[in-house]
């Protein structure tokens, strides 16, 4: 989509996936004045996860990156021959959100190199610890009125202590219809997890006897569903939006119900080749019921206005939020200085947020969470100076400051019963520092993703469950054409967790190493094999929960 200059505000949407902020970003572009070039900078995007139980780790920056040119755009188009199956990694704070994709004009009707895509995928294996692997999906052909599509995935586990068993699937569908100047798209989805409580060291007498373990489950269940209306292609107002809406309805064994209607909405106006004005808007709303029964709204509007030139960009705006019935209004600024342009950036940011604190959001973060914990939503406050940029392979990321989240959700054992937790919301601020480095080459690449927090409690002894210190060492290798290897370790450390007695104790943290291969045998079908915790260490992630340890799967993929 040609448009003069990027822009964008940030939002923090719903999961889950599954970690602690959503950005949202608000683009627009337009041909070069008159004697330029279409050579536009490189885009510099930071990821990260959806919200975690930590001080919202490795969150986007608010700046102004450029965009590639078309013809970048044309040999970045995915590829679908090199796809792998995701390693079954330890859940990790750090996690990347999706990329939203750039809009460009559709290939002429006499291009005949577009790439060939494959309508039907599937995915099985089996693991050492009783684990069976499938994830099938299946889609319609390429086609400018509309696709579709279908998936479905299970995987479950045994571990060596008694009920230390899980098992999630689900599925659903989807479709997109494209017009003129605009898609829309609806999906509905079924996700399905069951757990049991299964730390019974913290009181034997609790421990269930085998032919009534269903007395120790959990299951939770998700019915989805969601629509999308957004632009396609540049129109004459030049302007930019999105609006979605979804639904969840989230239930567990306990006959424990919330619904959540989720809508948001933004929108970008380009007035000349500097500024531009953007609008996002989030509101969620929570109606939950057991024994008990609340409701939940939170809501989040941002306007903002935006200047960018060569040596930097400005942003300024301010949130709106509405927490119930409480309004709080807050700056949301953010400034870039480029000494030395696709190379060097200087970057900063200060804003404030709602994030929801909902059953649904809870029992992600913890399955072994109790239910009604008299939701409060939190105040994240962030204040941010960073320095980014790139030398040839390489690039960097570098970020430190402060975070203040009021109403931030701890976690603590419940004293009636040692297996669940209930929710202790408190004030807690954090110093932080984080470094994100990637070096990328021909046959593979490194990336790192770093971060250590200085957690202070405002009434708690100590920020329960959050680990300080959190590295991630990933990397990848490609040997041979058809043989595809990666790696990862990672760090997790310093957490602390409080007893029944109120004192601390401190959390078994890990280091640990994760192995993948992947070898396409011939054409359209590979082997895989992930070799994950290879110290097996089984680190607490939760206190009296140890974790799986050592556990390997291996497995088919087959695609037409």
């Amino acid at each position: 989509m040609q448009i003069t200059k990027l822009f964008y505000t940030q939002l923090h949407p719903l999961l889950i996936a599954t970690g602690m902020l959503l950005s949202v970003t608000v683009h627009a572009q337009q041909p070069p004045a008159p004697g330029g070039t279409d050579d536009i900078a490189p885009e510099n995007i930071d990821i990260v996860k959806p919200y975690e139980p930590v001080l919202a780790d490795a969150v986007k920056v608010e700046f102004l990156p450029d965009l590639p040119t078309k013809e970048e755009l044309e040999k970045r188009k995915p590829s679908f021959s090199d796809y792998v199956v995701p390693n079954r990694f330890l859940a990790m704070s750090y996690d990347p959100l999706p990329l939203k994709p750039i809009a460009y004009k559709t290939q002429p009707k006499d291009d005949k190199d577009l790439e060939k895509l494959h309508n039907i995928w599937l995915s099985a294996g089996y693991g050492n610890l009783n684990t069976p692997y499938i994830d099938a999906a299946v889609s319609t052909g390429r086609s400018k009125k509309m696709v579709a599509g279908l998936h479905g995935n299970y995987l479950s586990s045994q571990g060596k202590l008694n009920l230390q068993d899980f098992a999630r699937s689900g599925g659903g569908g989807y479709a997109k219809f494209f017009t003129k100047s605009n898609v829309i798209g609806v999906s509905a989805d079924y996700r399905r997890e069951k757990y049991y409580f299964y730390g019974f060291n913290a009181d034997t007498l609790l421990m269930p006897p085998p032919e009534n373990a269903d007395s120790a489950r959990q299951l939770f269940q998700t019915f989805s569903g969601a629509a999308e209306f957004t632009n396609a292609i540049e129109n004459k107002a030049e302007t930019d939006y999105n609006l979605k809406l979804a639904f969840h309805r989230f239930t567990d064994q306990y006959n424990a119900k919330e619904n959540n209607i989720i809508a948001t909405g933004q929108a970008g106006k380009l007035f000349n080749e500097h500024t531009g004005a953007s609008v996002t808007l989030h509101t969620h709303y929570s109606a939950y019921k057991d024994t008990a029964t609340f409701n939940n709204l939170l809501l989040n509007f941002i306007p903002a206005f935006s200047y960018r030139a060569l040596f930097g960009s400005v942003t300024v705006g301010a949130n709106a939020m509405l927490d119930q019935s409480k309004f709080y209004a807050w700056p949301h600024l953010a400034i870039s200085v480029i000494p030395v342009p696709d190379k060097l950036e200087i970057y900063g940011n200060w804003k404030k947020e709602l994030v929801k604190n909902n059953f649904m959001e809870l029992a992600s973060l913890n399955p072994f969470t109790n239910q009604y914990q008299q939701f409060q939503n939190s105040r994240r406050e962030e204040r941010t100076l960073g320095i980014k940029g790139n030398a040839g392979i390489f690039s960097y990321n570098l970020k430190g400051g402060q975070e203040i989240i009021a109403n931030q959700p701890l976690f603590v054992n419940d004293s009636t019963d040692l297996r669940k937790f209930n929710v202790l919301y408190d004030k807690v601020s954090a110093w932080f520092g984080s470094a994100e480095a990637a070096v990328n080459f021909k046959q593979g690449g490194v990336n790192l993703a770093a971060r250590y927090n200085r957690f202070s409690a405002n009434e708690q002894a100590e920020a329960w469950h959050l680990f300080p210190l959190n590295i991630t060492l990933s990397g990848s290798y490609n040997p041979l054409e058809k043989l595809q290897l990666q790696a990862a370790l990672f760090v997790l450390n310093g957490a602390k967790a409080q007893l029944a007695d109120k004192q601390s104790t401190n959390l078994k943290g890990t280091m640990d190493i994760n192995l993948s291969a992947r070898y396409e045998v011939i054409k359209n079908i590979a082997i895989f094999a992930n070799l994950n915790n290879l110290a097996s260490v089984k680190a607490e992630r939760f206190l009296y929960y140890p974790g799986y340890g050592f556990n390997a799967l291996g497995g088919i993929t087959v695609r037409f």
